[in-house]
């Protein structure tokens, strides 16, 4: 299903522009790991979205990768991510909005507690 996203345009006179997205949702049901999303608009896919349950909360998880430090220790950077709170909290919602559709898609009811 693609929605839209309605975002200022700075560069345009602080105009409207309308963005189209989609947001798909594999269901893996794991331990903490409950899905993977993908996240398409403007020409962009940003994949790996990890949706996580932990502590009763659901969150999102933008794509990282781990790395070694000269040291020797391990350390995580994010890949991609939004750049600020209000892109941030929209995403965010729309994403795990769409994994409470899956769930309730797959098995009728949804036993979701959503992060604010």
């Amino acid at each position: 299903m693609e929605n839209i996203v309605k975002v200022q345009d700075a560069i345009v006179n602080n105009s409207e522009v309308e963005i189209p997205y989609k947001i798909t949702v594999r269901l893996l049901n794991k331990k903490h790991l409950k899905a993977v999303a993908k996240l398409e608009f403007a020409g962009f896919i940003i994949a790996d979205i990890k949706i996580i349950e932990s502590n009763n909360r659901t969150i999102v998880e933008y794509p990282s990768k781990e790395f070694v430090t000269s040291e020797g220790e391990t350390k995580k950077t994010s890949v991609c991510f939004p750049s600020n709170k209000n892109t941030s909290r929209f995403f965010n919602k729309a994403i795990l909005t769409a994994y409470t559709d899956a769930c309730f898609e797959q098995n009728g009811q949804h036993f979701v507690s959503l992060a604010a």
